[in-house]
């Protein structure tokens, strides 16, 4: 989990283990705030 002030962009970042190979994750980023929560879009990795 990361935080931040203001209206600016970010770039984000996480060291993830434990992962099984030939596998495919998915993520989304999710932000939340005084004016509510935004999700951002599905995304997708494989593991080699």
């Amino acid at each position: 989990m990361q935080s931040q002030t203001g209206n600016t962009y970010r770039n984000i970042a996480a060291n993830i283990s434990g992962l099984t190979t030939h596998t495919t994750y998915h993520f989304r980023i999710v932000g939340t705030n005084s004016a509510g929560t935004r999700m951002g879009s599905d995304r997708t990795f494989t593991t080699p």
